[in-house]
């Protein structure tokens, strides 16, 4: 009955840190980009 338990424990605890990394990287991507667009526009000139 532990063991299924711990298991349990354990996929939640995954699940968790994926929704984590999701988020991370999601804000990492928008910087980027942002960054991305703030140089291009600047080198155009605007």
């Amino acid at each position: 009955m532990t063991l299924n338990t711990d298991k349990q424990a354990k996929k939640e605890q995954d699940r968790k840190n994926i929704a984590t990394a999701l988020k991370v990287l999601a804000f990492a991507l928008t910087v980027f980009f942002a960054f991305i667009y703030l140089t291009w526009k600047s080198n155009n000139g605007a």
